[in-house]
């Protein structure tokens, strides 16, 4: 059965492991709506921080008004739901998934996550980003080197969404937070048009 589409919106998931900036992307993205609402672009110095969020423990809800009739329902799901992730697959139009590209550590975690969400059956068609976060930190692998221990190379081969990558940082600058905002606003206008 079709599901009816949200009048001028989509619906967004953003997953990812424990701590790879989710919810301050989301708490960003947020902001970044506030300040073009003033007619004003946010701040590209550090006077825009604040305090690392807590967390995810299970769902986080957000609207978000990309543009004039045009707007993303965006549902954070915490790392530790990884296991119930694909109850909500069939109720979006878009995935974000973002990885904290620093956490050596994390990387084959990351990645099986990411493989599960890819091969769902439900997200096969779905427009899907993949954010590099945390690149303003120290990391003993670069960023290539940290894709090809991920193997991404072979994923992107082997996959049936259209992947766009994105790379920076949620808290240094908002280049990262615009570049997440457009790709929402572009895939949103696909959707509803």
């Amino acid at each position: 059965m079709q599901r009816s589409r949200r009048r001028g919106g989509s619906r967004c998931l953003v997953l990812g492991p424990r701590g790879a900036g989710k919810s301050l992307l989301v708490r960003k993205l947020k902001s970044l709506e506030r300040e073009k609402g003033r007619g004003r672009e946010i701040e590209d110095s550090g006077a825009t921080r604040e305090v690392p969020p807590q967390p995810t423990v299970g769902t986080s809800v957000e609207e978000l008004q990309l543009g004039k009739n045009v707007s993303c329902l965006v549902k954070e799901y915490g790392g530790a739901m990884a296991p119930v992730w694909s109850a909500a697959y069939s109720d979006c139009d878009l995935v974000v998934y973002v990885i904290d590209a620093t956490n050596c550590t994390q990387t084959s975690a990351a990645t099986v996550l990411l493989l599960d969400v890819l091969r769902h059956e439900a997200l096969k068609e779905k427009p899907f980003l993949l954010v590099f976060n945390k690149l303003d930190r120290q990391c003993p692998m670069n960023l290539t080197e940290f894709k090809t221990v991920m193997r991404l190379g072979d994923i992107l081969r082997h996959v049936t969404q259209n992947v766009q990558l994105v790379e920076g940082s949620c808290v240094e600058g908002s280049l990262l937070v615009r570049q997440v905002h457009e790709w929402l606003f572009h895939s949103t206008n696909l959707i509803i048009s």
